[in-house]
């Protein structure tokens, strides 16, 4: 996503969340609806638990979902 431009249709606050975490050395991907005009869901990842992650072999994982149903 570093340098994809199709996250400036999403408004200044996705698509700047996204690059700021990027710069800070997380992992972000992120899908979007179908119609194109709305962020599913974006997964997020610091560099450093994913290098941990290739050496234990051992994942937590949390679903924080925000005001669904």
């Amino acid at each position: 996503m570093s340098n994809d431009k199709s996250m400036d249709k999403f408004g200044n606050s996705a698509s700047d969340l996204i690059r700021r975490m990027e710069g800070r050395d997380y992992i972000v991907r992120y899908q979007v609806s179908s119609d194109g005009k709305n962020v599913k869901s974006i997964f997020f990842m610091h560099s450093s638990a994913a290098a941990d992650i290739s050496v234990r072999g051992e994942v937590f994982g949390i679903d924080a979902t925000y005001k669904v149903n």
